[in-house]
């Protein structure tokens, strides 16, 4: 009988059963051997935080039984419904089940050992070629112990075990020097008896420089004296324990969030003598869920957004048309000069609406030809009244003459944003004031833009690391460490570089390279466009249900030689465009009744080549469906609040087309 041996034999199983444990997570493990009368199945040992024991005996036709005389591994990863699961082999309740056949080392099958887990589909190959690594332990025990039955010799059977037992120890410690978590060991005082070579990684300390210290020499203040009071309760309890989080201070300033989990150690006497456990580093874990929860308020401030600017640019489109009518006008005193203001005034709220927007959009990348002083200068808008708060003061040089290239605005729009920003948050939290020096220039076929700052600059060790996702330097609940590294991921999209040089404790300088791109000629045709003769004499149809936007527009087109038609809804234009034929058609997308979208469809349907004649007008151009709309049909669109310029030009081209 292998349980007449000596009682270290059973702690020692038992020792090696809580690696299955304590170590994975699992809920249970137990080791069963041969029953040679009933050829069932006796339990030898147990580990785990099992409600209940497992049977003491299992008979002949258990799954346990079967699997052991077949000789061969067995994962369920569900065994509630497993066809042929006795459910009798096992008490309490879990998910998955392991069950793996102890051989010796000729290979013959002495054992059976069992590992139960609350999860559904917890028995991953990776987790099963760690299970059967630990197995093949227990069947050193098992057959060191079936040795010692057959010696006579007390003495050498002792040194057998003793063997057996540093094998295991061995195993052990190779599994604990190749998994990315941290094994650990404390005694009753809390000061480490063992860890595992990876809390180098966490703490920047290697093992043998850890040991004699506590956890909680490695935490923030208040963190260790919260760990503390947390182990005082562990150690009063004697209970499993699982998934307590705790931040851990690195060296070198970073801070690593751990989850731990672990049990308490009793001697034969039932004493507390220490802890052994895991800890699991969770650091990029929490901050992607961080980031998704930012990501997730970001769509819900955009939908309002949405709202908000389309409720404010219908009314700022009619101001401004209002107040170009008025500025076409002879007025007397200074009234011109007060229409003026409200003109310009009506102008700055727009651009704000713009720049909101133009930040906020949700868009695939998109490459236009653009002007890059024109994405850095919104950028400054948008950054403007904090700058001004915190003292900053913003110095800009541009080459003269810089060209235009193709890429996307938005997206370098929130490039110059963040370099902006962090340079704002440097300066300010270094001295409450400083200078950002912004140049522009020409670089053989490159543009490049530089954003110097006078702050505390960058650490020598910390430098290479800025671009990388989740690195920051600010406190915690300041920042996700993913704002440069978008930032890079952008600029490489482009094909461009961005880079930063730096003094600790002489400023900072990022660059940006982005290449020339565009098509030949691209200024040449725009200019061509502007100096044509105007067309006129030409009937538009503006559809809009906004009469203070409406009349004051087609007032405007009429002075410029149009013949103008109003329609306030999609219905009443259609009806207008069975009775005449338009050069042009102004509409809005979004009305009562009959939208835009159903009046285009109805267009389409009827006469493709003034459907291509169509000019949508829309404050609504940040919800995505009405963006989806308007790149679908490839026409042309005006942003309200728009110019009467702008409008124009839209119209001319429009008519150019058809000449």
């Amino acid at each position: 009988n292998i349980l007449s041996g000596p009682g270290a034999f059973v702690e020692k199983c038992i020792n090696a059963l809580e690696c299955f444990t304590v170590f994975s997570g699992a809920k249970a493990a137990t080791l069963r051997v041969p029953v040679a009368e009933t050829e069932g199945m006796k339990l030898v040992a147990q580990a785990g935080g099992c409600s209940a024991s497992a049977p003491p005996v299992l008979s002949s036709g258990s799954l346990s039984s079967q699997v052991f005389k077949r000789s061969q591994l067995l994962v369920v990863n569900d065994y509630q419904k497993h066809p042929i699961a006795n459910k009798s082999d096992q008490t309490g309740d879990f998910q998955s089940l392991i069950l793996m056949p102890v051989k010796t080392g000729t290979g013959r099958a002495i054992g059976l050992v069992s590992v139960m887990s609350d999860e559904l589909n917890y028995f991953t190959p990776e987790r099963t070629r760690y299970f059967t690594a630990l197995a093949d332990g227990i069947g050193t025990l098992l057959e060191n112990a079936d040795l010692y039955q057959q010696m006579t010799d007390e003495l050498e059977q002792r040194q057998q075990t003793e063997e057996a037992l540093q094998e295991s120890e061995s195993r052990f410690l190779a599994l604990a020097e190749n998994t990315s978590d941290v094994m650990w060991e404390l005694d009753a005082s809390y000061c480490y008896t063992f860890c595992s070579p990876n809390i180098q990684a966490i703490t920047g300390y290697e093992a043998p420089e850890v040991i004699g210290r506590t956890p909680f020499d490695f935490m923030p203040m208040a963190e260790s004296a919260r760990m503390r009071e947390v182990f005082k309760g562990l150690a009063e309890q004697r209970d499993p324990f699982y998934l307590i989080e705790h931040t851990v201070n690195h060296k070198d300033g970073r801070q690593f969030v751990l989850e731990c989990r672990g049990m308490p150690i009793l001697n034969k006497a039932g004493c507390l003598v220490g802890f052994r456990g895991v800890d699991r580093d969770v650091t990029q874990r929490k901050l992607a869920e961080v980031s998704l929860q930012n990501a997730s308020k970001l769509a819900t401030l955009g939908e309002l957004a949405s709202e908000i600017a389309h409720e404010l640019n219908n009314p700022l489109a009619a101001v401004m048309t209002f107040a170009h009518l008025l500025k076409s006008q002879d007025l007397p005193g200074g009234v011109g000069e007060d229409v003026e203001k409200i003109f310009t005034e009506a102008q700055r709220a727009a651009r704000v609406v713009h720049n909101l927007l133009a930040f906020a959009r949700r868009h695939e990348p998109e490459k236009r030809y653009v002007d890059l002083i024109a994405a850095v200068t919104r950028a400054l808008s948008l950054k403007a009244r904090d700058l001004s708060a915190n003292n900053i003061e913003v110095r800009t040089q541009y080459e003269s003459g810089l060209p235009k290239t193709m890429a996307d605005e938005h997206q370098l729009t929130q490039v110059f944003l963040n370099i902006v920003t962090n340079a704002d948050q440097t300066m300010t939290e270094h001295r409450g004031a400083g200078t950002l020096w912004i140049k522009g220039w020409r670089e053989g076929d490159s543009l490049r833009f530089s954003f110097r700052d006078d702050g505390p600059g960058i650490s020598p060790e910390n430098i290479g690391k800025v671009f990388d996702p989740f690195f920051t330097t600010k406190e915690a609940g300041k920042g996700t460490g993913l704002g440069l590294s978008m930032c890079h991921r952008m600029v490489l999209a482009h094909g461009g570089k961005i880079w930063v040089e730096s003094e600790e404790g002489a400023g900072t300088t990022f660059y940006v390279e982005l290449p020339l791109e565009g098509p030949d000629g691209a200024e040449t045709t725009e200019v061509k466009v502007a100096g044509a003769g105007k067309i006129k004499g030409r009937w538009i149809l503006v559809v809009d249900d906004e009469e203070v936007f409406t009349d004051p527009l087609c007032r405007i087109l009429s002075r410029g030689g149009h013949l103008v038609e109003v329609a306030k809804d999609g219905e009443e234009a259609w009806l207008a465009i069975g009775r005449k034929r338009y050069e042009c058609i102004l509409m809005d997308v979004r009305m009562p009744g009959v939208g835009g979208k159903e009046l285009y469809r109805r267009i389409r349907e009827k006469d493709q080549a003034l459907a291509k004649r169509v000019i949508f007008a829309t404050g609504d151009t940040l919800n995505p469906e009405t963006q989806e709309f308007l790149e679908s049909t490839g026409n042309p669109w005006l942003g309200k609040p728009f110019t009467v310029e702008e409008l124009e030009g839209k119209i001319q081209e429009c008519l150019t087309q058809q000449s």
